[in-house]
């Protein structure tokens, strides 16, 4: 009697583990549930995901239950919600209010249009809301607003303000590619905006011998351009090129030399050399050097005893090898003025 107790005992417990575990699992469900894709996109108001998600099913499926339910449900609060929201911008002052008026009038008729085109969301929704007479003459508000901006942020004639410039202005001419003469003030912008770099002539290197560093200069300099190839606002010059554009004062202006370069023991087929370079730039703006670094290198010639008379190109296989270290350097240190 007792062991049919114990077991008895056992099977009670094990019973309430097991429902235990069994409200566990519902539970779990029910929270990776409640956080649904649709339901977080919802909460941010990403309704034009969700309508276009639910659009893509009906096209696989035209008789998806759940996707005609969560059209239905999701356009009419993007509806509401997006005319609410245009309600309050247009009756306060904030800062271009008929381009964020534009814009929410767009993502309406986009979603609207995107019914049209699918037989299966047109059923659900016979009259999807359109914006059409009120488009033309918010646009023409928009465009007219964004230029104003940008040519205020221009007359500032600071740096910042005109990259800010640039982009309002950018946007100005997307919307109306003619108005007044928005081409030109882009270019004027643009211009304002660019932090002009002149990359001065690496020196020779004439500590008791006259090493030329014509080579290095070609190639840290063409992997600065194309480094900044597709940066808006860096412009990188060599002095001949500032002379061409009459730029008499870049922002700043790089300087790059070889302090030092030793050839150290031979050891069988192999020679040691050492060497260090200087990296400055100088600022016109602030009228002073804003960067000052030194950076030590070694290079190792492999086969060196057939190449023993030829130090210009021990010299230049050296100063290239440290070509990469240079240009990732102050690759890092411009990029922070685009």
């Amino acid at each position: 009697m007792f062991c049919s107790e114990i077991k008895s005992l056992h099977f009670s417990i094990n019973t309430m583990r097991m429902v235990k575990s069994f409200i566990l699992v519902i539970c779990v469900i029910g929270m990776i549930c409640s956080c649904s894709p649709n339901r977080k996109l919802l909460k941010e108001h990403d309704y034009d995901v969700v309508i276009r998600n639910s659009i893509e099913r009906l096209t696989i499926d035209a008789k998806n239950v759940k996707a005609a339910v969560t059209l239905t449900k999701t356009y009419a609060q993007a509806s509401a919600y997006y005319q609410n929201e245009i309600d309050q911008i247009l009756t306060g002052n904030g800062p271009f209010k008929w381009k964020k008026t534009l814009d929410i009038m767009s993502l309406q008729n986009e979603i609207s249009e995107d019914i049209l085109f699918n037989s299966s969301a047109m059923r659900l929704i016979c009259e999807p809301k359109l914006y059409t007479s009120e488009m033309a003459q918010v646009k023409q508000r928009a465009v007219a607003e964004l230029y104003e901006g940008g040519v205020s942020l221009l007359t500032t004639q600071e740096h910042k303000k005109a990259k800010e410039a640039y982009e309002l202005l950018l946007e100005t001419a997307n919307l109306e590619s003619g108005f007044k003469e928005v081409g030109k003030k882009i270019q004027e912008a643009k211009g304002l905006a660019t932090t002009k770099i002149v990359v001065e002539k690496v020196p020779a290197y004439s500590h008791d011998r006259n090493l030329l560093s014509k080579k290095f200069y070609q190639q840290m300099l063409n992997s600065l351009q194309v480094d900044f190839l597709k940066e808006n606002f860096i412009m990188i010059y060599t002095p001949e090129e500032a002379k061409q554009r009459k730029l008499e004062m870049p922002e700043l202006v790089v300087f790059v030399s070889f302090i030092d370069f030793q050839l150290g023991q031979s050891l069988s087929s192999q020679i040691n050399t050492n060497g260090v370079i200087e990296v400055k730039v100088f600022s016109n703006v602030e009228n002073k050097n804003i960067l000052d670094i030194r950076i030590p290198a070694q290079y190792i010639w492999q086969n060196y005893s057939n190449k023993r008379s030829d130090l210009q190109e021990l010299f230049d296989s050296f100063s290239l090898s440290m070509c990469d270290e240079v240009v990732d350097r102050l690759s890092l240190f411009i990029r922070k003025y685009n």
